[in-house]
């Protein structure tokens, strides 16, 4: 099996603009223009996305045209490498040269054009900046459901840098059979720029406002030259300052090897390198002592009341090897080690909101948290023919293990309380943060988990199919708490937590013809225990794991002029919150339903237009130990979501084209305050990003002008998709870049 198997690519050609199309354009800017007023009722389909990686060039007169690639096949954990179409759940996937037009700076932004995925923290260039959620439920950053080529790594407080990958997939909802320990959100798994045939070499400049430069390079060669090795490397360097005033200085670096050892046994080597630096980083607006069910109007907010000594700088490092042998011509077995390392220092103001009037007490917080993951996964895959019956079985084992480490200031002196102020008036705020990387350090949090996972796709009738799988997990938690007298004195404490989990995976599906698929699933997600914050009564406690639950029922139709899709889904998710003792309690059940659709139209070869949308039909504490909660929507919810999206190829200037987009999200609910009976809720808001992409032959070589403008018409906003928290969106952002093909 090849995890990073090539997809089919096709090669467009341009034609005439009808005076139909140019109508039915008309209507699509339109209907995006209109968003604001109503939210949408459809999306852009995942699988009509473009990736020049790898493509052939072709010269039409003066413009390059590179030729399109549709992402078929995404790695589906225990299933191995599943088809899109063929797969009983709902996927998104984002590939390469969707992320060079978008020039996404977070994760959020990268499935902008997907109404599922919604975010729960503001501002680009900050540790929290892709925290998102889909359906409405978060995706964890550390129980494994953030993945780099199939395998968990932590993402706490930093965003990868997307530069270096090829593409971007999104599973979603429960996929504990598939992955283990993941959110019942979904996974994300970001898969890495690999060596392409021939050789290749870029190299652009890009500018974001207000004066933000970046310089990225991008090299590699195939191994058809004899020498048996090819590569790929990336280097990315970005430095300086946003239009709120966030100093910003990011490195990255990667590389990938892949070599034959022989006809059938393959190996590959991949390494990132990160390094981010941010100054007065966007504060964080706290809720917890909010008295109000209204929230203060984000206009007139000061853009960002960070104190100019504040600091976020997380650090990552990943390594990881793979093994491919082929058994036999049906027959494979991959092998992979990896570890990663997330490091965040920080120092920084949490702003915590009193009253409607804007009045917010000024609070910093600083640590050090370091988290070591180091993963090893055995997958074997092949076909077998049974009474006549075609199996696509997968079987395998996965050990992982995380590490989480944390310096003394996390708890001693924790929160630090500083003066009043107005979020409606800049005031200068200054204080002296900790020197947190140079501090002690104590061990806080490890688990680890031990799986054997089969799976089993039956070919019942050349239209019916059915899948069957199981994992059995040996799962154990260990959470340190420490009482702190000075900072050479202190006593611990050991909590532990044994459990086995058997999670299953049942579904059907019905294909009426080759690009039409209909299915019915059940799954289930693993979540692990959460430790309690520091700004609850019982901080430092240790949970138990959570089971979910999901059912999903699907239609999917994937042709050259429409992909669509649509599901049904219900998850019931085991709950936590904050009693009204302001105890963080694990009790009842709440209860994700609704519908999740999209549709994406190619109106000839110049124009296609598309949307996406999302209705919860419900969001809510099933039950609860806190009465009042009954019934009460989940934080983080909402009621619509919507995408609309139009992307047009002038006809008359070869290689010019243009793109708009407008997100639509619903009011949400930020904060539930079970001791105050009190619902806070973020206002709804729309966004609207155009961009423009040119290319031409200088010399014989490609250039590629990029350009486009975030937030259109610089809408102010909270971002209200925590727990506890909310954000001040990001107001209008200009960006432009040049690339040049060697």
């Amino acid at each position: 099996m090849n995890l990073f198997a090539d997809d089919p690519r096709t090669q467009p050609t341009p034609s005439p603009l009808s005076r139909k199309k140019a109508a039915v354009l008309s209507c699509a800017v339109a209907s995006i223009l209109a968003l604001g007023a109503a939210p949408a009722r459809a999306q852009q389909a995942d699988d009509t996305t473009v990736a020049s990686e790898g493509t052939e060039v072709k010269e039409l007169g003066r413009v390059i045209t590179k030729g399109t690639r549709e992402i078929k096949d995404v790695t589906g954990g225990a299933l191995g490498v599943v088809s899109r179409l063929n797969t009983p759940f709902s996927i998104s996937a984002v590939p390469f040269e969707a992320l060079q037009d978008k020039q996404p700076a977070s994760l959020y932004e990268a499935f902008a054009s997907d109404a599922s995925v919604t975010r729960q923290a503001g501002s680009a260039y900050t540790g929290w900046s892709s925290f998102i959620s889909v359906r409405g439920i978060p995706i964890s950053s550390t129980d494994g459901s953030q993945k780099i080529n199939g395998v968990p790594v932590t993402t706490w407080g930093l965003s990868l840098p997307i530069e270096v990958m090829d593409q971007i997939q999104l599973l979603k909802g429960a996929s504990g059979f598939m992955y283990g320990f993941t959110s019942p959100g979904g996974a994300v798994n970001y898969v890495t720029k690999k060596p392409v045939e021939g050789s290749q070499l870029s190299a652009g400049i890009g500018w974001t406002s207000d004066n933000i430069l970046k310089g990225h390079v991008d090299i590699g060669r195939g191994a058809e030259d004899g020498s048996g090795v090819g590569y790929r490397i990336n280097a990315v360097h970005e430095d300086g300052t946003t239009s709120t005033g966030t100093g910003v200085k990011r490195s990255a670096f990667s590389l990938a090897l892949q070599a034959g050892i022989s006809e059938s046994l393959k190996l590959s080597f991949d390494t990132i390198y990160l390094k981010s630096e941010f100054t007065k980083p966007a504060p964080m607006v706290f809720l917890t002592s909010y008295n109000q069910s209204d929230l203060p109007s984000p206009k007139g907010v000061n853009r960002n009341a960070q104190a100019s000594e504040a600091f976020d700088n997380p650090s990552f490092l990943y390594v990881g090897a793979a093994l491919n042998w082929q058994l036999a011509p049906s027959w494979d077995a991959d092998l992979r080690f990896t570890h990663s390392k997330t490091e965040q220092a920080y120092s920084k103001g949490y702003l915590t909101l009193l009253d409607a009037s804007g009045r917010y007490q000024d609070r910093t917080f600083e640590s050090l948290q370091i988290y070591n993951n180091d993963a090893v996964q055995l997958l074997v895959n092949g076909d077998a023919d049974v009474f006549g019956v075609n199996h696509k079985l997968a079987l395998g084992a996965t050990l992982i293990k995380q590490r989480e480490t944390r310096g003394l200031s996390h708890q001693l002196p924790g929160y630090r309380n500083y003066g009043y102020r107005n979020l409606y008036t800049k005031t200068d705020f200054s204080y002296t943060p900790i020197a947190v990387e140079d501090q002690s350090r104590f061990p806080n949090n490890w688990n680890r988990q031990q799986a054997l996972f089969v799976s089993d796709t039956i070919q019942l009738t050349p239209h019916w199919l059915a899948i069957a799988g199981v994992r059995f997990t040996r799962y154990e938690q260990s959470q340190t708490q420490y009482a702190f007298a000075s900072a050479t004195s202190y006593t611990r404490n050991t909590l532990n937590i044994r459990t086995n989990e058997t999670t299953p995976t049942l579904a059907v599906m019905f294909k009426p013809r080759a690009e039409t698929t209909v299915y019915a699933s059940y799954s289930e997600a693993l979540e692990p225990g959460s430790t309690v914050g520091a700004q609850y009564v019982n901080y430092g406690q240790l949970l138990d794991p959570n089971t979910s639950k999901q059912w999903e029922v699907g239609f999917k139709n994937d042709s050259r002029t429409v992909r669509s899709a649509i599901s049904a889904f219900r998850v019931d998710r085991g709950t936590a919150y904050a009693n009204e003792n302001n105890v963080w309690v694990q009790s009842g059940i709440s209860r994700y339903q609704g519908l999740d659709g999209s549709l994406d139209l190619r109106l000839g070869e110049d124009l296609q237009v598309g949307g996406s949308f999302v209705w919860l039909d419900k969001a809510d504490y099933l039950n609860s130990s806190s009465a009042w909660l009954i019934e009460k929507n989940v934080p983080g919810s909402y009621r619509y979501s919507g995408s609309l999206h139009a992307d047009y190829s002038v006809p008359a200037v070869e290689g010019l084209s243009f793109s708009a987009q407008a997100r639509y999200t619903g009011e949400t609910v930020a904060y539930q305050n079970t001791a105050r009976l009190l619902t806070i809720k973020t206002p709804s808001y729309t966004l609207y990003d155009v961009s423009a992409k040119y290319q031409q032959l200088v010399g014989g070589h490609a250039v590629t002008y990029r350009a486009g403008i975030n937030n259109l018409f610089d809408k102010t906003y909270w971002i209200g998709g925590s727990a506890t928290y909310m954000f001040l969106g990001d107001p209008r952002t200009y960006f432009a870049s040049v690339t040049f093909d060697f």
